[in-house]
């Protein structure tokens, strides 16, 4: 994969920073290749958590530098990773393991960039993670996983889910199920006989232990034996002894010998352990000043947590798509000269009408030398349909100037032999859908399957595959030779309304193919045009379009059966640049899918109809001597990009199984419509009445489902003490001071000083 050196660098500077807060955190980790292999010289043995070490690993003078394309974590003792691979069905083998066992407990998880998944569980010593199933690999200490923000080969990330992240400081790491574990046959090793023993009291617990004796008499016999014991239990040796001993110099009976020698009696068990000396002492009137502060500590803490990672956001305007002049002086000219002669017109929807004309012209005549055809499908969504029928006139007029009226499908093609015959009359067919929104509609009504039939004919000819005629399907055909049209392509320009939207975004026309192949326009705000005159297309414009057309199938030819001669179009070049440009727009729409896999056939036809795109200008922009330039490609891809994100807004509230929003959606909607300002609840309830049908709890229900999903979000009022639903896309999260490090040690820092 070719990524372009900004992104690379980006992609560099997240590696280092993650690397140094893995390391923070005591978690090691080592670089690693777009292949996943190490690129240290001992591989997994020199996995660190020492920045400096790391900041040599991310210095250009690092050997293997330019290599660096993630961050292995090596498997530490007392953990363990779960790898699961859907290439082998490991989610398959999960999911079974799930439904038998219980899902797992809250732990770190991640996404990996081949699309399986990785849980971090803590192992008891002696023990480690069993082989669990096909397509899952238990990773014990001794191997290692690849963590976020690596990047697979697929051009995905590895990510950690936002809620469960082994970055975060505060996520716990769950102990592994026991029926997950096996244990670890331990390596044959000579008896070691501890003469001062294993264990071993820490500096604070040694304050406390004093502080708390200070409390008891040594002077009575049976609690001196209780404390000797309790403190031998601890196993810490002459620390433990010293300790004790110290004590019972405070009695007059103390003598050095007897001490020493009754300690040597003492022997494991009897259920004494230290918590016995602070339970004694505590019955003298002994208060743990330690569990005291660390009660106050920990409320504060918790006050200050709450405050310094609430989320504060402020309100954005909703960012409109800009309209762009095409890359093309001569297409700019042809959406100039439809705007001229509107009364009122919506630039997106000419542009979009452009477009559609551009790409049926140089359908058929021009492919990519990847293999990319020319022809487009385009479909533009307004408010009403009959603000848009005018480009249907205006789209017509255009091609009857540049005398290709064979191009022209002037009525519906509502059946599968009015598809054959409009492509056998000519393979090239430019057809405006003035009604596609109710053909959609329609068809799945309609118990003959007729149109169904016809939208199923208008998708197959995106492929521009050759099309073999059944006999059934138009029995006049005499001749064999004449059922077959090689390498047809319909330029589609489909108007769709905006209360149509739903029917389209069906799950069964999403599968269908004809909304996969669509790049969808938001029409937008319509302009007014004060003095609209009626123009001719120039003669500058004629004679590019006939040079666009100047191949054996061009206009010279129209009148003969060109359905039944193959093509040979010109080959378009594709340069250096233009591949980086579409490697990177692929990963920005690619990475639309993270949240909603639904989008990954949509996506496919986005990054289609952007190469399609490309083509077209290229073939515009110089017919004899095609080429797609890194410009070009830009422009493309940021076309699609933006259209195609603002149809992902839209696919979120109206995508549905049965064409008709559901509530979650409806009031998803509804709030988006209140756009930055937001709506309160009781507006809501006035407003939407999916909402205010629902019973009081399921309302709350609801509105906090579509919070937890982060699609909204509660935000002050205008007026004091009211609060209002503003939808996600209309705000900007307002970052904290990254100088902060933790609530923790700022919390502390203050009482310490306290």
């Amino acid at each position: 994969m070719t990524v372009p050196a900004s992104s690379r660098d980006q992609h560099l500077a997240e590696l280092h920073q993650a690397a140094l807060a893995y390391a923070a955190l005591g978690h090691p980790v080592f670089p690693v290749s777009i292949s996943k292999f190490p690129l240290t010289q001992h591989g997994l043995k020199d996995s660190t958590t020492d920045p400096a070490q790391i900041n040599t690993w991310f210095s250009p003078r690092f050997e293997h530098f330019a290599q660096i394309a993630g961050l292995g974590y090596a498997v530490q003792e007392g953990l363990a990773i779960v790898d699961v691979d859907p290439r082998h069905d490991g989610h398959l083998t999960l999911e079974d393991l799930l439904d038998r066992h219980g899902n797992f407990p809250d732990t770190p998880m991640a996404t990996t960039g081949g699309g399986g998944q990785h849980f971090v569980f803590r192992v008891p010593a002696g023990q480690k993670l069993k082989k669990l199933g096909a397509g899952i690999d238990s990773l014990n200490p001794g191997k290692y996983a690849i963590v976020e923000p690596s990047l697979h080969q697929s051009g995905q990330q590895y990510e950690w889910e936002a809620s469960s992240s082994l970055l975060d400081p505060d996520q716990e790491i769950a102990q592994a199920p026991d029926w997950m574990l096996e244990s670890v046959a331990p390596a044959p090793t000579a008896e070691i006989v501890s003469l001062s023993g294993s264990g071993w009291l820490p500096p604070e617990q040694v304050q406390d232990l004093r502080s708390a004796l200070s409390y008891l008499d040594p002077d009575e016999y049976e609690l001196w034996i209780k404390v000797g014991q309790a403190l031998h239990s601890t196993e810490a040796g002459n620390q433990a002894f010293g300790l004790w001993d110290e004590w019972s110099k405070g009695s007059d009976k103390y003598q050095a010998n007897q001490t020493r020698k009754k300690w040597r009696t003492f022997r494991a068990g009897g259920g004494l352990g230290i918590g016995t000396v602070f339970a004694l002492a505590q019955q003298g009137g002994w208060v743990n000043v330690a569990v005291v502060r660390q009660e106050v500590e920990d409320e504060y803490i918790s006050s200050m947590r709450a405050k310094m990672t609430r989320r504060n956001f402020e309100t954005v305007d909703a960012v409109a798509i800009p309209v762009r002049r095409l890359p093309v002086p001569a297409l700019d000219h042809i959406a100039s000269w439809m705007k001229s002669q509107l009364h009122t017109y919506n630039p997106h929807a000419v542009i979009a009408a452009t477009i559609s004309l551009a790409s049926s012209i140089a359908a058929r005549q021009y492919a990519s030398q990847r293999g990319d055809h020319a022809h487009l499908y385009m479909g533009v969504l307004a408010p009403s349909i009959g603000e848009l029928r005018p480009l249907k006139t205006l789209t017509h007029k255009f091609l009857a100037e540049c005398g290709l009226t064979k191009l022209i499908r002037g009525t519906r093609m509502n059946t599968a032999s009015a598809v054959y015959r409009t492509l056998e009359r000519h393979p090239v067919c430019f057809y405006v859908a003035d009604d596609y929104g109710q053909m959609i509609s329609f068809a799945r009504r309609q118990p003959s399957g007729v149109l169904d039939q016809a939208l199923g004919a208008i998708a197959d000819t995106y492929t521009a595959n050759d099309i073999y005629i059944d006999p059934d399907v138009d029995a006049i055909k005499r001749d064999e030779s004449e059922r077959i049209i090689y390498k047809p392509a319909i330029g589609l320009l489909a108007f769709i309304a905006e209360d149509q939207l739903a029917g389209l975004l069906k799950r069964s026309e999403v599968g269908r193919g004809s909304l996969q192949q669509m790049l969808i326009v938001e029409a937008g705000d319509a302009v007014q045009n004060p003095d609209p005159t009626e123009q001719s297309v120039s003669e500058d414009i004629k004679d590019l379009v006939k040079r666009l057309q100047s191949t054996p199938f061009g206009s010279e030819l129209m009148q003969l059966k060109l359905a039944c001669l193959r093509p040979e179009p010109k080959r378009a070049t594709v340069s250096t640049g233009a591949v980086e440009q579409f490697a990177e727009y692929d990963y920005h729409l690619e990475a639309l899918a993270e949240d909603d896999r639904r989008l990954v056939p949509l996506i496919s036809g986005a990054r289609q109809s952007m190469r399609r795109l490309a083509l077209v200008f290229a073939a515009w922009a110089s017919p004899d001597a095609a080429n797609i330039t890194a410009d070009l490609a830009t422009w493309s891809g940021q076309y699609v990009l933006d259209h195609f994100r603002a149809f992902v807004d839209n696919f979120a509230v109206s995508a549905s199984d049965g064409g008709e929003l559901d509530a979650y959606q409806s009031i998803l909607a509804q709030i988006n419509d209140a756009g930055p300002e937001g709506i309160t609840l009781r507006n809501l309830t006035r407003v939407c009445w999916t909402y205010r049908k629902l019973s009081k709890d399921k309302r709350s229900d609801m509105i906090e489902v579509l919070i937890s999903d982060q699609e909204i979000h509660e935000q002050e009022g205008a007026r004091k003490d009211s609060k209002v639903l503003v939808a996600a896309k209309y705000l900007k999260e307002i970052k904290k001071n990254s100088s902060v490090e933790s609530v923790e040690e700022v919390s502390r820092g203050i009482l310490d000083t306290s």
